[in-house]
This record gives C-alpha cells, structure tokens and sequence, in this order.
C-alpha cells in the first residue's frame, strides 16, 4: 500500500541522512521530495530505494550539503548496486 511504502521510504531517507551525517532540514527536504514524486505518480517500476537515494541526493544539493551521487549510493544497504539513477522533475 502507499502508506506502507512512504513509512519504508521515510524510514531509508532517516537512515541514509543520519549515515551521512546530514541536518535535519535536508531530510525534511528529501520527505517533501519523496512525497510529491509519490503525489506525481513518479514512483511505479521504480526502487523505493532508489527514489529515497535521489531524494537525499536532490535535498543535500540544495542544501549546499553537496555530496557526490557515489556517497549516497554507498550508504545505501539495498543489494541493487547497478548505480542507477532517476531524474525528478
């Protein structure tokens, strides 16, 4: 269900901020992010996974956080490690 996933997505988005050491305002951010791509319908065929990694890596770059793609894709525990990625609008 949708809420199951955003419960999923909220809770990799905390972890992967928290594993890089990024403020709270950043995580707040990728949520909002992470919300309206689901909002959009942005999110069927795609990772949870990887649409919360784009989400802190989009979040971190406004922020001025700037990490490289590879070091949010490093903190990233899921066995998809092909390194692709999604461009959100």
């Amino acid at each position: 269900s949708k809420e199951r996933n955003l419960k999923q997505a909220l809770g990799e988005i905390d972890r992967m901020a928290s594993a890089l050491g990024l403020p709270e305002n950043v995580r707040e951010t990728a949520s909002v992010i992470y919300r309206r791509a689901l909002d959009e319908n942005l999110l069927p065929g795609r990772s949870i996974e990887g649409v919360s990694t784009s989400a802190v890596y989009a979040a971190a770059r406004q922020a001025g956080a700037l990490r490289r793609p590879h070091d949010v894709h490093e903190r990233r525990d899921a066995g998809d490690r092909s390194g692709r990625c999604i461009r959100l609008p």
